[in-house]
């Protein structure tokens, strides 16, 4: 993939290149085209139990995500089924170079019995310097049993991709 060039501003009456193109046109559209992204997808085991009252990583391995970035914006995106021991609340974030940075879905995600998807918009957040970042995913519960499904049939999508 390209990085992106700042257009340049063109001149009345100056030769074009081919080269120019390129960079300019070409290597901007492709890397509009391809963003970077990062992802993990967990399905097949068991799923992720959150009893802490604290924010803490749901898994450090696996669901920590690194992207570089070249505009210092990223989106943000979870895909999960929850599921409470008894009806509860339950927060969500994701925790940015090791909590340099935090974005938040919710500190109040009403949980229920039932495996239900959890009403999760895409985060969108600016102000990231332009390099290499660390996105990991948090929660915690206000009390209880929370499960995060992982499941063929629920699988959890956690991604990041630079806007």
């Amino acid at each position: 993939m390209s990085d992106w060039t700042t257009p340049k501003t063109w001149e009345v009456g100056e030769l074009i290149t081919a080269p120019m193109l390129n960079t300019h046109v070409r290597d901007n559209l492709g890397h509009l085209f391809a963003r970077p992204l990062a992802q993990s997808v967990q399905a097949g085991a068991a799923g992720y139990v959150i009893t802490g009252t604290s924010y803490a990583a749901v898994d450090p391995t696996n669901l920590k995500l690194t992207l570089t970035t070249a505009s210092g914006r990223a989106m943000i995106g979870l895909l999960a089924s929850l599921q409470g021991s008894a009806t509860l609340s339950a927060g969500l974030r994701v925790s940015i170079d090791n909590g340099a940075q935090v974005a938040v879905w919710s500190d109040a995600i009403h949980v229920l019995v039932t495996i239900s998807p959890a009403p999760l918009p895409p985060l969108l957040v600016a102000g990231l310097s332009v390099g290499q970042h660390t996105f990991a995913l948090e929660a915690k519960v206000s009390a209880n049993t929370l499960t995060m499904h992982r499941s063929a049939a629920q699988p959890l999508r956690f991604w990041v991709m630079e806007v």
